[in-house]
């Protein structure tokens, strides 16, 4: 019996919450009230694609890399889906627009789910491979998304391919 329900209950509850990231989180902007905190894991949400198929978000993070979930309002979508091909070729990152209703190009989920993540602009997560948040921020400017994130990654020299992760 402990060999079934210790993978299923192995992650609960573990929390990082001594990182820089995290210690800095109170400087950073207001964050809607029960949205995932850097040290916190990535919830399970469900999404839905722009052909209509339901996607949970941990499918989203299945191969071994940083994942860049960008809750974002639907006039946005044309300046972030320029942005997201720059930031998937520049540092290797996944990309997923989230917008609160089915739009070509993004991923979306239901009003009472995006007001959870959403600030009211654009707001940000960067989950970790291991499925940690390992940053939240409420970004005003959309043009100054790679900017910020230049200062935790570098352009890679070479490009690795997709790992799926064993689980």
């Amino acid at each position: 019996m402990q060999q079934k329900l210790f993978p299923i209950t192995s992650q609960t509850g573990i929390r990082y919450d001594s990182g820089y990231l995290v210690r800095q989180r109170d400087r950073i902007r207001v964050m809607p009230e029960h949205s995932p905190a850097p040290g916190e894991r990535w919830p399970y949400t469900r999404f839905e694609t722009e052909n209509g198929q339901i996607v949970s978000s941990y499918a989203l993070i299945y191969y071994a890399y940083h994942h860049l979930f960008v809750y974002i309002q639907p006039a946005a979508v044309p300046a972030a889906l320029a942005l997201k091909e720059t930031l998937e070729q520049v540092l290797r990152l996944q990309v997923h627009l989230v917008t609160p209703r089915r739009q070509a190009g993004t991923l979306s989920c239901d009003r009472t789910t995006f007001s959870q993540f959403n600030s009211g602009g654009s707001t940000v997560y960067l989950v970790r491979p291991d499925a940690y948040v390992g940053l939240s921020a409420d970004v005003q400017n959309l043009k100054n998304l790679p900017s910020l994130l230049q200062r935790y990654f570098s352009s890679p020299t070479t490009h690795p391919q997709l790992v799926p992760i064993k689980h």
